[in-house]
């Protein structure tokens, strides 16, 4: 009972038009998710929507133009867009051609061995060549019997929705294995109001003949949105 395909022109553009009896345009714009605006790819901050009317001259002579109305719209973003739009320009981020070597998760611009994702997850710059070692340390852990363990301290954002800290064992590098059965957590250090460092050990012992491997792996979560908050028409 909505607009239907044929009425609308340019959709997914800036510029949206939409030709149809009134009682289909107000179906529409009242059934959830029929309207979505999508910002510039990026976008952070604050933006603006217009919508002008016309009759076009079914009530007169000529037709008739509302008052354009306009919403203001602020697109906050999650904690990753934030520190995209802190180290990169505009120009890029609005590019696509430039994900895969500027801003994606994948990209690397810095040449330091870490991509996009690892830097944001570990609070280090994206345009700076760091170290890993910077945010992540391997360490042994003796245990009560005079066992020795591996253990890794890394820096880990609070209150993190956009991916997730995986550290992993193994005993050849080629099976990894995370969780509760695997590795238990041994200290957690607050650093600031966006970072704690935390650390992990391993739960299987250290011997000559049973060597034991630990990394970090971080993983993206795909349900994490960007949030869009607009005044009314």
């Amino acid at each position: 009972g909505g607009v239907a395909p044929n009425q609308i022109v340019g959709n997914g553009s800036k510029s949206l038009e939409v030709t149809a009896p009134l009682g289909a345009i107000n179906t529409t714009l009242v059934a959830p998710n029929s309207l979505v605006y999508l910002g510039d790819r990026n976008l952070v901050g604050p933006d603006l929507l217009q919508v002008s009317v016309t009759d076009n001259g079914n009530e007169g002579q000529a037709p008739i133009l509302s008052d354009a109305k306009n919403a203001s719209i602020t697109v906050t973003g999650n904690t990753q867009d934030t520190w995209l739009n802190a180290f990169f320009n505009e120009a890029d981020l609005v590019d696509p051609t430039k994900e895969t070597t500027v801003y994606g998760d994948k990209a690397n611009p810095d040449a330091d061995d870490m991509d996009n994702l690892m830097e944001y997850a570990l609070g280090l710059s994206p345009t700076d060549k760091e170290t890993l070692s910077t945010a992540v340390q391997m360490s042994l852990v003796e245990g009560g019997s005079g066992e020795k363990f591996a253990a890794i301290s890394f820096v880990r954002r609070k209150n993190e929705a956009v991916v997730q800290y995986v550290p992993e064992v193994s005993a050849d590098k080629q099976t990894w294995t995370s969780g509760a059965g695997a590795l238990v957590a041994i200290g957690t250090q607050n650093l600031d109001d966006q970072f704690e460092v935390v650390t992990f050990q391993d739960l299987t012992p250290i011997d000559p003949d049973n060597p034991r491997f630990i990394r970090l792996r971080v993983v993206k979560n795909t349900l994490a949105k960007r949030a869009i908050d607009g005044t009314e028409f």
